[in-house]
């Protein structure tokens, strides 16, 4: 299953961008990783991956009228600015929570028998 994440600190507060009633969120440890490097505010919050228990506080939070609105953040530029990305409603985000993951490619390492002379010592 993807992992989406969000930044909060030890408040409770989430991270928001924009006019701090969009929740930001990113899909994997990777694209925020790079958030993370290029921007050092991000230093003040913790990664929380998205759980069904952390849904509902992010819903009652962030919803107006009826609808969660949601930043999702993907760098794209050499400077990794967190306006880089595009809004999405909250059904997208489950859908991205449910979707599997694509599977591992299977490294096939050829298996090799030791002969007697290998552990032979002189």
């Amino acid at each position: 299953m993807p992992k989406i994440y969000v930044m909060r600190r030890a408040s409770g507060k989430f991270f928001t961008v924009l006019d701090t009633k969009r929740l930001a969120v990113w899909s994997g440890k990777e694209t925020l990783a790079i958030s993370r490097s290029f921007n050092r505010e991000l230093d003040l919050y913790q990664a929380v991956m998205v759980t069904d228990k952390l849904v509902e506080t992010i819903k009652q939070t962030f919803s107006t009228q009826g609808i969660c609105s949601v930043w999702l953040v993907e760098p794209q530029s050499a400077t990794a600015k967190l306006t880089e990305g595009r809004l999405i409603d909250w059904s997208e985000i489950e859908k991205l929570r449910i979707e599997p993951d694509d599977e591992a490619v299977k490294v096939e390492t050829p298996k090799v028998k030791a002969n007697i002379q290998e552990f032979q010592f002189n």
